[in-house]
């Protein structure tokens, strides 16, 4: 049976908070949200596209399933805009597909992981995965039920610091794009990752300095 916060709202309830959002206050959510922006000279069409998104992510405090709505829209933005620059600068046909269009992103140097402004953070997250692996393989060899976790020694290692993140998105963000448009029962919160990532690429498209020195 179809749970009543997954139903179509009745004039009662429809501004009321989805019960799964009850735990976070909409200013928090809307301070949150606003954070994402776009730099000017990007095509309007896009930075619209983009604040459509946005919009569904803040009303998804309202209908918890417009998660996966905002995640699918923001990731079209995203093609979207590579579309336009391909087709701005190379002047003929772009290519089908998100991972293509990434792809020809990277090959004409409008992306690159060099100039990914979130890089260090990113790398760190990384580390502190493992870590928390290895605290939670430690528990089951051990048999313990609760540990301390601590971050403070905690150091991204070469290997994350170096992690090809382009191609890590060329690989995860079109199977993503097309789980949702294919239709998918898939429900998460924790899209605001997919709002930095597109957020840092289409800024990068679009900055004075997209080449090699």
């Amino acid at each position: 049976m179809i749970d009543p916060s997954d139903l179509v709202r009745d004039r009662a309830n429809v501004r009321g908070a989805d019960p799964r959002m009850q735990h976070q206050r909409l200013d928090d959510r809307l301070r949150y949200i606003a954070q994402f922006k776009l730099f000017a000279n990007v095509p309007e069409d896009v930075q619209i596209h983009f604040e459509t998104g946005k919009n569904l992510f803040v009303y998804a405090w309202y209908v918890y399933r417009f998660h996966m709505v905002a995640e699918q829209h923001i990731l079209a933005t995203l093609e979207m805009a590579i579309r336009a620059h391909l087709a701005a600068s190379a002047g003929g046909d772009t290519p089908r597909g998100l991972a293509k269009l990434l792809r020809a992103a990277r090959a004409n140097e409008l992306i690159a992981n060099e100039r990914l402004s979130n890089r260090d953070q990113w790398a760190l997250e990384r580390a502190r995965w493992r870590h928390d692996c290895a605290q939670m393989q430690r528990m089951n060899e051990e048999g313990l039920t609760e540990c301390t976790i601590d971050y403070a020694h905690v150091r991204p290692s070469d290997e994350d610091m170096q992690f090809d993140w382009l191609e890590h998105f060329i690989v995860t963000l079109p199977d993503l794009r097309n789980m949702h448009a294919h239709g998918s029962g898939a429900l998460y919160p924790a899209v605001g990752r997919t709002f930095e990532i597109v957020q840092e690429l289409i800024n990068q498209m679009f900055s004075d300095d997209k080449r090699k020195e």
